[in-house]
């Protein structure tokens, strides 16, 4: 999870896994922990927007992409499964 966030890289994760317990104690970091435990002004600045950005986008009412879903499983997927069956049932001709 660490390293989908911008600005923790493979040379700076390790460093950060360290000093911080965890991503609830990295969200309370402010710009110049970040920078001291990164050891990059620019990764830690980018790091710290994505923690304190002003419009949380993950309580937005943007409309969600349609799924396609009937019941617990797609169409796509039900279409598989059938010709999936449909294959492994044929029977071979000696």
């Amino acid at each position: 999870m660490l390293l989908k966030m911008p600005g923790i890289t493979t040379k700076n994760i390790y460093s950060v896994m360290k000093q911080v317990e965890s991503i609830a104690a990295l969200c309370q970091l402010n710009l110049q922990e970040l920078t001291a435990i990164l050891e990059n002004e620019m990764a830690a600045k980018q790091l710290h927007r994505f923690l304190h950005k002003a419009g949380d986008n993950t309580t937005s009412k943007a409309p969600m992409a349609k799924t396609g879903r009937s019941g617990s499983r797609s169409a796509s997927n039900e279409q598989w499964g059938t010709n999936l069956r449909s294959r492994t049932t044929r029977k071979r001709k000696v």
